[in-house]
């Protein structure tokens, strides 16, 4: 009978004569912690952030200790600069107040911890990913084993799990009283619009096999509020070791878990996903439902509730199905075309959300172009690149692949635009809906060119945040320096490692200099400052307009010295 366990309770004194009394006592309150995951590239991955901690701990008399942990909300941000979904996981803003709730009892009895109760209470969480997100995590798995585990050893997750807890005598024995975990509810979105940099997934790591797996059906895999649900776990009077104990609840969930993997295929996009249509409205009749009273409606109540069934069960279930259907229809059809090149190109532009109707048509339109375009451009491109690679043969296959983009493109683009539009028009009532209002706590730390970790500086990853997005992200692989914004008509200047950008305060690109291209830097005073910057090519050399003398110089002593170092070594290369 392993693991049974029987209780038999014999009292000798009345619970009236037993006096626990606090022995001490303490509390901490903090405002909020930020916590900053950084691989070893060095890049920020992900930021932790835990607001209104609450921490208190009692040490009675008994030798009994308590310990109340509360937590009001905790978001992670995913950190990497072009990732489809900013946000990581964040709390939905319903009840109960507290993201997490635990409360432990326990105490000392000889050589066993007697745990008389451990609560566990989480609020329902969304959790937003996507395939460069799930590399990076993994190559951070892997540089974690390969440092802390022998790298002779094949390691799994749980072995990290159960490092620290692994015991061999009786010391690590445990009675558990009661250990109670509420429910745990999850919404689930993987956005597959992404294209990988193979270059950097070493082979026979985590990174590479969730990358050959993701690879064999990119594009078709789009989930949507793919909803996970884990009951509530009472586990009561057990005597064991504690990685048994734990392995008792995790084999619980992975169950749960594994029974529920066909809520993924029913929240794909490709089929509309009609399950998250109905979680939606399951969860805004929730909103005006308590199980302990009853219905519970204000005035008030009534017209956002009606406006919140209409909005989630037209605009969200009905049109955002349709883009659903339409936009997993074109990434199907978009494989047609054998063509990767296009296919990337259009997986890219899949990543820019149209936040309204206006923006939908927009994006719409412009990728119905696109399709068209590449379908023509593709009848007498796709030829010529076969003849070039592989002769006669590469002709034959350019022509058909020609022939078949002509057709499979613009047929893409159709969709697109379908698509495109109907989710311009969901996102568009969205606006009123309080998670979707949901940003990053802070922008992407940025890293100098040298790659040393410095203490987080707020002007330099606004400046970085900005010259990525500059010509809708024709410098996202450029190294940012630093950047000026307060000059004469409210005109940028942006040092990068390898080009200086002067814009107008809209981001629009007034002119770049390549360092390769620099010849000197002047400062010239005609009634206002300037910073001339001569090159080889132009007659006329581009000027940076400043409002002061100290603003020019500082200016050019900048671009003097990310010069110098361009000239003498390849570190900001």
């Amino acid at each position: 009978m392993k693991n049974l366990t029987r209780v038999l309770d014999i009292s000798l004194q009345h619970s009236e004569d037993i006096v626990d009394e606090n022995k001490y006592q303490f509390d901490i309150v903090l405002s909020g912690v930020g916590i900053s995951i950084i691989d070893d590239i060095p890049q920020e991955i992900s930021y932790i952030t835990l607001e209104n901690i609450n921490l208190k701990m009692i040490k009675y008399t008994s030798d009994k200790q308590s310990m109340e942990l509360t937590i009001r909300n905790c978001q992670i941000d995913n950190q990497l600069w072009h990732t489809s979904e900013p946000i990581l996981l964040s709390s939905v803003r319903r009840k109960p107040e507290n993201f997490l709730t635990l409360s432990t009892v326990h105490s000392m009895e000889g050589n066993i911890l007697h745990i008389h109760l451990i609560s566990v209470l989480i609020r329902e969480t969304n959790i937003k990913t996507d395939l460069p997100t799930l590399i990076s995590f993994a190559n951070f798995y892997d540089s974690i084993k390969s440092n802390v585990f022998d790298n002779s050893q094949n390691f799994t997750a749980s072995d990290i799990l159960s490092f620290e807890i692994e015991t061999s005598d009786e010391k690590g024995m445990i009675y558990a009283s009661t250990i109670s975990i509420n429910a745990i509810k999850l919404c689930i979105d993987y956005n597959s619009h992404e294209t990988l940099d193979w270059d950097h997934i070493k082979k026979n790591t985590s990174a590479s096999t969730i990358a050959r797996t993701a690879s064999k059906i990119q594009g078709l895999t789009n989930i949507t509020g793919a909803p996970i649900s884990f009951e509530r776990i009472i586990l009561e009077h057990i005597f064991s070791s504690q990685s048994d104990i734990i392995n008792r609840i995790t084999g619980r969930y992975f169950d749960e878990l594994r029974s529920q993997l066909i809520n993924f295929v029913f929240s794909a996009e490709m089929i509309g996903n009609p399950i998250g249509f109905a979680n939606d409205l399951s969860n805004t009749a929730a909103d005006y439902f308590d199980p302990d009273v009853g219905i519970v409606i204000t005035p008030e109540d009534i017209i956002l509730g009606t406006w919140d069934i209409t909005r989630k069960s037209l605009f969200t279930g009905v049109f955002g199905s349709a883009s659903k259907i339409t936009g997993g229809l074109g990434n199907g059809i978009s494989l047609l075309s054998f063509d990767d090149d296009y296919t990337q190109r259009r997986m890219t532009n899949k990543n820019k959300r149209a936040g309204n109707i206006f923006e939908g048509v927009g994006y719409g339109i412009a990728e119905l172009s696109v399709g068209v375009f590449d379908g023509v451009k593709g009848i007498v491109e796709q030829p010529i690149r076969g003849a070039v690679e592989d002769g006669a043969e590469g002709l034959l296959q350019g022509i058909g692949r020609g022939l078949l983009g002509a057709v499979v493109k613009p047929t893409v683009g159709v969709f697109d635009l379908a698509s495109r539009a109907t989710e311009g028009l969901q996102n568009t009532t969205d606006v009123f809906s309080v998670n979707s209002k949901i940003t990053r706590k802070r922008m992407p730390r940025h890293f100098p060119p040298s790659r040393i970790l410095e203490p987080y500086s707020q002007k330099h990853a606004i400046g970085q945040h900005l010259f990525h997005s500059i010509g809708d992200g024709q410098f996202r692989n450029v190294a940012y320096f630093d950047h000026i914004n307060e000059l004469r008509h409210g005109n940028h200047v942006f040092f990068a490692t390898t080009v200086i950008v002067y814009t107008d305060n809209s981001l629009n690109i007034i002119w770049e200099v390549q360092y390769d291209e620099l010849v000197g830097v002047e400062i010239q005073k005609n009634g206002k400052y300037r910073v001339l910057l001569i090159t080889h090519e132009l007659q006329y050399p581009m000027n940076i307009k400043c409002k002061s003398k100290s603003q020019a110089e500082f200016i050019q002593y900048t671009i003097e010295n990310i010069w110098d170092a361009w000239k003498t070594t390849d570190l900001l290369l």
